[in-house]
């Protein structure tokens, strides 16, 4: 347990985008419109990770040129739980911590079926997004 908590607690703090590969043909796989798949592409996210108890909270804030936008996620590991996704899609969530990565399993209610791992070595953070054997990766620093 003791571990374990040591691995988790990498991830808690504030992470900048600062590179991304391949993220619009990801988006287009998970059936975002034209015009998201642009708008999100293009945006260098910032991530937070905080985690009290069991329970960990998870903010993604977006920076368009007009306005934010922050799509927050609260979550016990190993617990599936609904949620809606930033663009309105319903989902059922798991999240699993193995060693410094943590595991995201997104299933769309159509039945799309998403993986998020999320990696921390040291001051960064790599996401490889995949879905339908579209991948994506981005790179976060720590803030």
């Amino acid at each position: 347990k003791f571990v374990y908590s040591l691995m988790a607690d990498l991830f808690v703090g504030t992470w900048k985008c600062t590179a991304t590969e391949n993220l619009q043909a990801y988006l287009k796989e998970v059936g975002l419109s034209y015009e998201l798949q642009k708008l999100v592409s293009t945006s260098k996210p910032t991530l937070s990770f905080a985690i009290e108890g069991e329970e960990w909270t998870m903010n993604s804030q977006y920076s368009f040129t007009h306005y934010q936008e922050t799509h927050t996620t609260n979550f016990a590991l190993d617990e599936k739980f609904g949620d809606r996704t930033f663009d309105g899609r319903y989902v059922t969530n798991l999240f699993t911590l193995e060693g410094n990565t943590l595991f995201q399993r997104t299933k769309e209610v159509r039945g799309k079926t998403c993986r998020i791992e999320r990696t921390v070595n040291g001051n960064t953070l790599t996401t490889v997004a995949e879905c339908n054997g579209v991948k994506s990766i981005r790179i976060f620093e720590k803030v």
